[in-house]
C-alpha cells in the first residue's frame, strides 16, 4: 500500500503490526503500511494516487450501514473484493472529507503525531547535511 501520511496532524495515522515468533506485536518493516481507522474498526487505506480502499473487517453489519449512508452523500465506490467476513471497497480519494463524516476517523493524538513526524523530518534533514 501507498502511505496515508498525508493525513498527520488531521487525523491519527495507525501502522500495521508484524508478530515475532512469541506473538508480541512488533512495528511493520514496512513505514508506508499505515491506515486511518474508523467507526466498528473500519480502515481506510491509500490504494493508487488517487484512490483510497475501505476494508470492512467485521462482516456485511457494518457495510449494511456504511454503503447506504455513503449512496446518501453521492460518494461513489467499487467493490474489489469480497469474502464470508471481510470485504474491501475502491473509492476516490476526493470524497474523504465525506468518509470521515460517515466513519468518524480517530483523531485522538493526531497532533502529537504531527509533532513527532515534523522533528523526524528535521532530524533527517539535518543527518543528510552532515553526511556532505
Amino acid at each position: 500500500m501507498i502511505e496515508t501520511k498525508g493525513y498527520i496532524g488531521t487525523y491519527k495515522v495507525f501502522y500495521e503490526e508484524v508478530y515475532n515468533e512469541n506473538g508480541n506485536p512488533l512495528p511493520s518493516p514496512n513505514e508506508d503500511d499505515s491506515y486511518l481507522l474508523g467507526r466498528s474498526n473500519s480502515q481506510i487505506y491509500r490504494y493508487d494516487q488517487n484512490n483510497l480502499s475501505i476494508y470492512f473487517p467485521k462482516g456485511k453489519s457494518t457495510e449494511n450501514v456504511v454503503l447506504p449512508l455513503l449512496d446518501n452523500l453521492n460518494v461513489t465506490y467499487e467493490l474489489f473484493v469480497s469474502g464470508d467476513s471481510e470485504s474491501i471497497y475502491i473509492v476516490p480519494e476526493k470524497y474523504i472529507n465525506e468518509l470521515n463524516t460517515v466513519l468518524s476517523f480517530k483523531t485522538k493524538g493526531a497532533k502529537e503525531q504531527l509533532k513527532d513526524h515534523k522533528r523526524k523530518l528535521k532530524e533527517l534533514k539535518k543527518q543528510s547535511k552532515n553526511v556532505k
